[in-house]
């Protein structure tokens, strides 16, 4: 709940108590929760929830449009073969002069690749005003693969993953983002 507005707050939690009100609502920060209290939490009942009144009234209000047309929702990917330059990238996400682009994105979630930083995958997640990045994992191809699993079985699946992404010439390096928005103006 870190990402919802403290104003916003009683309204989303009144909305899902609305529709469950028998859950028990946990806030959080970067979803961090104790997981004994997760494991010790009653269990969904799907077919209670769908006999529920309310359930039953928000079902029948379906429409046929979908709402990614509804309220103008789109995406985009971006997808390069390319390492940033540092500075540059910095400045894509922190300069001023970028500022009506990244206002207009709703959300954003990807990986990249670092000129400085070879060997290891960033992660970037933008959830309404909140941009963040941060140093991830080695990309594959920077790992022995005798070290892609424990068994011959693991590694063969972690193959077979990869070969999805694989380039001859720089492996599973990529930048690799999706960006959604209403409204968006290309």
């Amino acid at each position: 709940m870190d990402l919802v507005a403290p104003e916003d707050l009683g309204t989303v939690v009144g909305y899902l108590k609305s529709i469950n009100p028998n859950s028990e609502i946990v806030t959080t920060s970067y979803s961090k929760v104790n997981l004994k209290d997760l494991m010790k939490a009653p269990k969904f009942d799907l077919e209670k929830a769908e006999n529920d009144q309310k359930w039953i009234l928000e079902k029948q209000k379906i429409e046929d449009i979908p709402e990614t047309i509804k309220y103008n929702i789109s995406s985009f990917v971006y997808d390069a073969r390319r390492p940033f330059e540092p500075n540059k990238f910095y400045d894509l996400i922190n300069s001023p002069n970028n500022h009506e682009f990244w206002s207009q994105i709703t959300r954003a979630k990807g990986f990249f690749w670092l000129a400085n930083y070879p060997k290891f995958a960033f992660t970037l997640q933008k959830a309404g005003a909140r941009i963040y990045y941060q140093l991830d994992l080695p990309w594959w191809c920077e790992i022995s693969k005798k070290h892609w699993g424990e068994t011959e079985e693991q590694r063969e699946e972690a193959k077979q993953l990869v070969s999805r992404f694989w380039d001859e010439k720089v492996g599973d390096k990529r930048n690799q983002f999706v960006f959604i928005s209403q409204n968006l103006k290309r």
